[in-house]
Parts: C-alpha cells; sequence; structure tokens
C-alpha cells in the first residue's frame, strides 16, 4: 500500500508539474498573441499606423512617377485619418474571426478627380479610358493591400477565434487539474509540492530557450518590416513573461521545499 501510494505521488506530481507548465504557456498566450488590447499596445508601440501610411504614400508616388502623371494628381488621395482608421478596424475584425475587406472606392474617386482636373488644367485628352481605370484600379489595389497585408494572415483571421475559445477551455480545464492535483499531492506527502512547482519553471525556461533556438526573432521578415517589428515585439513579451514566470515559480517551489525540510526537522 506505501509503495503505490508512493507511486501515486510521483505520478500525480509529474501531472502537476506539466499542467502547471501548460497553464502558464496558456495564460501567457491568452494574454500576448490572443488579446486584442495587447496588440492594439504592440501597435501604438511600434509606431505601426505612421509606418504604414508613409509606405502607401511612398509606393503610390513611385507608381505615379513611373506612369507618366505629375504628383500633383496625388493631392488629398491618401487621408491619414481614413488610413489609420482601416488599420484599426482591419485588426478589430481579425479578433472577430473576420477578414476586413478594406474599401479603395474613395482612394479611386479623389485620384479619378485630381486626374480629370489635370487633364483639363493641360488641354489633355484620354485615348485609352480603360487603361487609365486600370491604372486607377492599381492605385487602389496598392491601398488595399498595403492595409490588408496582401491577405497573408487570412488563415490566422479564419482561426482566431476558434484557437482563442480553445486556449480559454485549456485554461479552465487545466487549472482543475493543476488545483486538484496539487491538493490530493499534500494530502498524500509522498513527494515535495515545491519539487514540482520548481520543476514546472524549469520546463518554462527550457521551453523559451528552445523556441529561441528554432526562431532567429531578431531577424524575422514576414510581409513586412513594420508587421515584422510587431512580431518581434511579441516574441520579447512573450519571453520576459516567460522569464518572469519561471523565476517566481522556482522562487515558489524553493520556498515550498524550505518549509518542507523545517517540518521534517521539526518531526524529528
Amino acid at each position: 500500500m506505501k509503495k503505490i501510494k508512493i507511486i501515486l505521488g510521483y505520478v500525480l506530481g509529474l501531472i502537476l508539474s506539466i499542467s502547471l507548465f501548460i497553464l502558464v504557456i496558456s495564460i501567457i498566450c491568452y494574454k500576448t498573441v490572443l488579446d486584442k488590447s495587447f496588440m492594439d499596445r504592440l501597435i501604438d508601440e511600434n509606431n505601426y499606423y505612421e509606418n504604414i501610411y508613409n509606405e502607401i504614400d511612398l509606393n503610390v508616388k513611385d507608381y505615379i512617377t513611373s506612369s507618366g502623371f505629375d504628383n500633383s494628381i496625388l493631392e488629398g488621395i491618401i487621408v491619414k485619418e481614413e488610413v489609420y482608421n482601416d488599420i484599426s478596424l482591419y485588426f478589430d475584425f481579425m479578433y472577430k474571426g473576420k477578414f476586413y475587406e478594406v474599401d479603395s472606392s474613395k482612394v479611386e474617386t479623389r485620384l479619378k478627380d485630381n486626374i480629370n482636373k489635370y487633364l483639363v488644367k493641360h488641354n489633355l485628352g484620354v485615348n485609352d479610358t480603360q487603361e487609365l481605370d486600370m491604372f486607377i484600379k492599381d492605385i487602389g489595389d496598392i491601398y488595399k493591400n498595403e492595409i490588408n497585408m496582401y491577405g497573408t494572415l487570412r488563415g490566422f483571421v479564419n482561426r482566431v477565434t476558434t484557437i482563442t475559445n480553445i486556449v480559454r477551455k485549456v485554461i479552465i480545464i487545466d487549472g482543475v487539474i493543476v488545483g486538484v492535483s496539487l491538493i490530493i499531492v499534500s494530502l498524500l506527502r509522498t513527494i515535495n509540492i515545491g519539487s514540482c512547482i520548481m520543476s514546472s519553471g524549469l520546463m518554462v525556461i527550457l521551453f523559451r530557450l528552445f523556441i529561441y533556438e528554432r526562431i532567429d526573432v531578431e531577424n524575422i521578415l514576414i510581409i513586412s518590416e513594420y508587421f515584422s517589428n510587431i512580431l518581434k515585439s511579441i516574441f520579447n513579451y512573450i519571453s520576459n513573461y516567460m522569464l518572469e514566470i519561471s523565476v517566481i515559480l522556482i522562487g515558489v517551489g524553493f520556498l515550498f521545499s524550505l518549509f518542507k525540510i523545517k517540518d521534517k526537522k521539526v518531526e524529528k
């Protein structure tokens, strides 16, 4: 009976360590990459709105220049407030599991008006209206593609609510397992709870090292430099949270172990 109790204690201790590790990682994910408010903060910190506005402005100017039109036709077609609003809506929709279809009609209408004014001012005509319409549409596409990141996150957008719900359920179920395991292990008194908590902290550190071994965070380049900077910030925040929580777990586990040792000395 004593052997069974010892074996059960070690099995539950292992379950407690693994469950606590999973709980920590799940909470970190839930409070970072799956949290809209966290993403909003990173967008502001990395000046994402301004960078995308400047990128759109630069790309449109390059396209206009190569077309032979004067840059004067660009006056007022890219409105900063609209860029900011579309980016904000894009991320709002993303965290609702929907893909935001950017409307570039205002940009295209303003450009068309500017071109017509330019043609009238310089007493010019248009031989191929279809080509002109295609040119205007291309400018609109530049605007849309920069806002929605060329559709590369569409797969994530379709799954974000599902992933969030799964992680939320994992946190609840895993939290119950951790709680029950803690109670049973403390009642069995065959294994030190402190060592279980410390081992979960070590698992978090090893997992952090594994991530940084597999991913070259500093040289990430996905979609654009500006979006890549947000990804780097996400990794850095997650890394710091992992480090802080692992230190806390190891510290708490060490304190539990000390009290256990003192209790044994008192019993002797």
